[in-house]
């Protein structure tokens, strides 16, 4: 039997569907046309061994489809000497390979396959998707080689990049401007997947 949701009349699977639309073709207006630029792989270069070791040894988390948690990647890519270093350099070539190719036509679905769990939020239900873990460290490690260039395009737009805690950071000092009583003023913050 599956659980009911609130006491209604629908699965918590029900729920998860009606969350999860069916994949459709993009408008044309939303893609970008024209000859793509291509990326220098040199940008790319600091995506290396001793990096995704060190991203490794940070990760933490739940298993993706794979089964494999952050604690069995970490040991998989620190514990073993020589094998470690060239699963490690294979993720680096890797992650180097997908940021400097280009990957037209590569099916990347078992890349970008994720778990998906029923998150209880009493009222409702949250699908929270959990990726594979390799993908993680990779993602991870080219965020630390571009943070710098993410971080010059993006900031002023978007609160959350490179800002740890950043919708806490958001609520605080909106508190404190409203608290000083010669501030009015009113902001709207989508945080609903923060």
């Amino acid at each position: 039997m599956q659980d009911v949701v609130d006491g209604g009349s629908k699965t918590v699977h029900d729920v998860l569907l009606e969350k999860h639309p069916r994949a459709s073709t993009p408008p044309d207006d939303v893609l970008l046309d024209g000859d793509v630029q291509p990326v220098n792989p040199i940008i790319f270069a600091g995506l290396t061994r001793k990096l995704i070791k060190e991203v490794a040894r940070r990760s933490s988390g739940a298993a993706g489809p794979s089964g494999l948690d952050a604690l069995a990647w970490k040991r998989m890519l620190t514990c073993f000497k020589q094998a470690s270093n060239r699963l490690c350099s294979a993720l680096a070539d890797a992650a180097r390979v997908l940021c400097g190719s280009d990957l037209t036509g590569v099916d990347l679905s078992a890349f970008t396959a994720a778990r998906l769990l029923p998150l209880d939020k009493k009222p409702g239900v949250r699908p929270i998707a959990v990726g594979e873990v390799f993908r993680r460290i990779i993602c991870k490690a080219v965020m630390r080689v571009i943070q710098p260039d993410v971080l010059s395009c993006t900031a002023p737009l978007q609160i959350c990049v490179g800002v740890p805690s950043a919708c806490e950071a958001a609520v605080h000092a909106m508190d404190r401007l409203f608290s000083n009583s010669s501030v009015q003023g009113m902001l709207l913050v989508d945080a609903s997947n923060a």
